[in-house]
């Protein structure tokens, strides 16, 4: 029983629980200390925009999200591959060219949140490979 007294900072949570003080005991507080002080230094580090950017693109929402991504424009461009296709034109209708050029928004960004993100060791971890190929 007692007070719960937490941090989260970078996804990770430092927390104590703070006990209730006993009318006959004496309180021991030297554990107690050391856990606030642990969270409070946790708590006190500065956090890099590099750090935070990593942490949303390591995040499973932003890789699923890049995945649906991939997704609908294997669809897009079936659709459109069906439409030329089947309809003798020069050229793809004016909506076909807007969604390639979102897609090609969304990638470009992704690969720039990615540099940004890992920076140097962009090419050095251990998924360089689809790095290389993702350029």
């Amino acid at each position: 029983e007692g007070s719960r007294v937490a941090c989260a900072r970078n996804g990770d949570i430092h927390a104590a629980v703070l006990p209730t003080i006993p009318s006959q005991k004496p309180l021991q507080l030297g554990p107690l200390v050391a856990q606030v002080t642990e969270i409070k230094t946790a708590c006190a580090k500065p956090v890099s925009c590099q750090q935070v950017l990593f942490k949303f693109i390591s995040s499973r929402y932003f890789d699923y999200i890049t995945v649906a991504f991939i997704l609908a424009n294997a669809f897009a461009v079936g659709l459109q591959t069906n439409y030329m296709a089947t309809h003798v034109q020069e050229h793809a209708p004016h909506p076909f060219p807007a969604i390639s050029v979102m897609f090609s928004v969304f990638f470009t960004a992704e690969m720039a949140l990615r540099l940004a993100a890992h920076g140097t060791r962009f090419f050095f971890v251990p998924s360089w490979r689809w790095n290389v190929l993702d350029l």
